[in-house]
């Protein structure tokens, strides 16, 4: 029973890394929206500075359940194939939260 907690609670928190990449790109929009409206370089740093503090925020979260799943991985010799597959699409999520999560996709790929 807490195996399989433990599994949904890496897969809930790993599902952090999408938001993050969401708010990322998100924010940057924003920020190229505030260039066009006003030429101010702090406004467009300050936009930038917030998305990337609230991505990082949600990036830690993730990190939690990547721990958790790597644990489980290497701990559990009879994790289900639903788990293994979901963790290997976070994986891919991972390559793209750039530049450590790409370290922690490939390492959870293996």
């Amino acid at each position: 029973m807490l195996k399989s907690l433990s599994r949904i609670l890496s897969i809930f928190l790993q599902t952090f890394i999408l938001f993050s990449i969401y708010e990322f790109l998100y924010g940057i929009l924003l920020a190229f929206e505030e260039a066009q409206i006003s030429n101010d370089p702090r406004l467009i740093a300050g936009q930038l500075s917030v998305t990337i503090l609230s991505s990082t925020a949600k990036a830690i979260i993730a990190l939690i359940g990547f721990i958790i799943g790597a644990l489980l991985l290497k701990k559990c010799s009879d994790n289900p194939k639903w788990f293994k597959n979901t963790l290997k699409l976070l994986s891919y999520c991972w390559l793209f939260y750039i530049p450590i999560g790409t370290y922690f996709g490939v390492k959870q790929l293996k």
